[in-house]
């Protein structure tokens, strides 16, 4: 079984038309996982019965486990271990201009950093999910 936070929307399309379901449906899945932040299958709320069953015949939700967490006076840093066993450190440094926030990876070392408003204003970023 895979992780269902690996798969991507072209996947999701294949993965219905090619079982008999309109690839439209798709949308549903992503606003479920995505938009309403749905941690399991009884969450999708908007995603149909039929799917959600063909979809947990092959995925499962992986939940990030906290191996530790580091505090300071302007950064908050996180280490994650995901469900494969990789690890994904996290720090977010506040800032007079805003917050940013760098993601490393025990894989391949990717930097990724976002400044963003300060939380709640009419220029906070909120970042789609990144497939590597």
């Amino acid at each position: 079984m895979t992780d269902i936070y690996s798969l991507t929307y072209e996947q999701a399309e294949k993965l219905l038309t090619e079982n008999g379901f309109r690839a439209t449906q798709c949308a549903n899945i992503f606003r479920d996982i995505y938009k309403r932040k749905a941690t399991g299958f009884n969450e999708m709320t908007l995603t149909s019965a039929d799917i959600k069953a063909l979809l947990s015949d092959k995925y499962f939700f992986g939940k990030l486990k906290i191996d530790e967490i580091l505090q300071s006076v302007d950064t908050s840093k996180y280490l994650f271990e995901l469900s494969d066993g990789c690890r994904v450190e996290t720090v977010l440094m506040r800032q007079k201009f805003g917050n940013s926030i760098c993601i490393s990876t025990q894989s391949d070392a990717i930097w990724v950093a976002n400044s963003v408003a300060a939380e709640g204003s009419e220029n906070s970023v909120i970042l789609p999910p990144v497939k590597w």
